[in-house]
């Protein structure tokens, strides 16, 4: 222990030295005592300065802890939540406290410079400061993070900043994951829609589009309005200034529905219509109803699918019903605003086919003509099944044909609905026969006789001409014939066509 002037001494020294500690700061060690010209022994006054001072006469070294000055170790860093100090060294430390993962936090500083650094601390590579109030100073933990004049603060840790490459200003930042995630059902048909708030578990409190309040203990709202929403969460009983956990903001649609129908008519006789309806504008499951009369004839659902085929239709008005759990629409016209209905049809397809001529009277070719009514014109045919057709036409056409046979004939009206006709094209070989005579027995007399003798008739009616095709008769013998020359012929039929040889 000093004596007590020395420890006046001292005192006095303490208090010069300190008011002097800018002016010295950085002189080398063995510079003079301003007060009393002897020499002082100190090491460099720094924001953690321990000093020697060589106060006795005999020049024995004195060991004296200077305690820094509050000011010496403010901060730059600007609207922290909170500011310590390090129990270790008095330094400063700015705190932040984020509230949820989409808060972000511009940090600004209360001085400028040409070049800024911003740093975090790798905790990959380094451990947290132990002590709460206190950062990690090493220099090999920290990572460029930033460049700018702000930094946009989005995560926990310790970080550090520094301007023009000078001192380093320390802060931390911690962060409540709590991360409320917002979904919502639309505004349907006038039923009102909702937002309901999850991922918070129990003790929070909520409110819709303000911050302020009011809140509510239930995580949902019921929303009759169409437009944008957002709900603010915090914990319940606490103070005004506690953390706001904001949502993320979801669209509330006003939704109604909507449905077209198309009546497809009867195309071919002897089918049935069909109904298509097309809903859109809101979310199923659907329920759709054929209506005739005021009364259910066909119904499908409840399903997924946003359209749907009423098949098998018969003639009448119709309107259809489409509901959902929320939706309940009647529709009574297509989309041509034209009542629902399904005609009684179309006149059955007729089509008929005749050849003009046979092949063995002497034609090289014969014209085959399909006459055609009912369906929808125009018409067309084929001769090979519909694999290929032949121009249109509106109700009758002609083709040629080069060889007897059985012509199958596809007609097919505008509707695609079709209809077979069939014709035989003959080959008639005249029939083999002799002609035979037996004059008149005198003179003048007319007994004279002439005789088909007919070998193979091949089915035919035949009659009988000797006088070139002007009268026939069925008799095969002409008898009481006068002398003369006579023009015999037969005629051969078979169905509609005739020959003569």
């Amino acid at each position: 222990m000093l004596p007590s002037n020395s420890r006046r001494d001292v005192f006095v020294i303490f208090l010069t030295l300190m008011s002097l500690a800018f002016t010295f700061a950085g002189t080398n060690p063995g510079s003079s005592d301003p007060i009393n010209g002897d020499r002082v022994s100190y090491t460099e006054l720094t924001a953690y300065a321990s000093s020697r001072f060589d106060l006795s006469p005999d020049h024995t070294d004195t060991e004296i802890t200077v305690t820094p000055l509050p000011f010496f170790y403010a901060t730059i860093i600007q609207n922290a939540d909170e500011e310590v100090n390090c129990p270790n060294d008095g330094s400063t430390l700015a705190k932040f406290f984020l509230c949820g993962t989409s808060d972000v936090r511009t940090i600004s500083l209360s001085q400028s410079g040409s070049s800024y650094e911003w740093q975090k601390l790798d905790s990959n590579r380094c451990a947290t400061s132990v002590m709460a109030d206190c950062a990690n100073t090493d220099s090999s933990c920290y990572d460029t993070v930033g460049v700018g004049s702000t930094y946009n603060l989005n995560s926990s840790g310790e970080f550090r900043v520094r301007i023009d490459g000078g001192q380093y200003y320390y802060f931390k930042s911690t962060l409540n994951p709590l991360d409320p995630q917002l979904i919502k059902e639309d505004i349907i048909c006038g039923n009102p829609g909702r937002v309901e708030v999850t991922n918070v578990p129990a003790g929070y409190e909520y409110s819709l589009n303000n911050s302020a309040g009011p809140y509510q203990d239930t995580p949902y709202f019921d929303i009759t309005t169409a437009g944008d929403y957002k709900v603010w969460v915090r914990l319940k009983n606490v103070s005004s200034t506690a953390c706001l956990f904001p949502s993320n903001t979801v669209t509330v649609a006003s939704l109604d529905l909507s449905a077209s129908v198309t009546a497809n008519d009867i195309l071919c006789s002897g089918e049935l219509g069909s109904i298509d309806v097309t809903v859109s504008g809101v979310p199923g499951f659907f329920t759709y109803r054929l209506l005739k009369n005021g009364v259910t004839v066909d119904t499908f659902g409840p399903d997924s699918a946003s359209s749907y085929s009423f098949e098998n239709v018969s003639p009448g008005t119709y309107s259809v019903r489409v509901a959902t759990n929320k939706c309940n629409e009647v529709i009574t016209t297509d989309v041509n605003n034209d009542p629902i209905r399904i005609g009684n049809g179309i006149s059955p397809l007729a089509v008929s086919a005749s050849a003009s001529d046979s092949f063995g009277c002497g034609a090289s070719s014969v014209d085959v003509r399909i006459e055609t009514s009912g369906g929808t014109a125009p018409y067309r045919y084929s001769l090979d099944g519909g694999s290929s057709f032949s121009a249109t036409y509106n109700s009758s056409t002609v083709f040629t044909v080069s060889s007897a046979g059985t012509y199958n004939i596809l007609v097919e009206d505008a509707n695609g609905c079709t209809k077979t006709a069939s014709t035989d094209v003959e080959d008639l070989p005249p029939p083999v026969y002799t002609v035979s005579s037996d004059d008149a027995t005198c003179g003048s007399s007319n007994d004279g006789r002439i005789t088909f003798n007919v070998s193979n008739g091949y089915g035919y009616q035949m009659t009988y001409s000797i006088n070139n095709g002007a009268s026939y008769q069925n008799n095969n013998i002409f008898n009481g014939l006068a002398p003369g020359t006579y023009q015999v012929l037969i005629r051969y039929q078979q169905g509609a066509f005739s020959c003569t040889t």
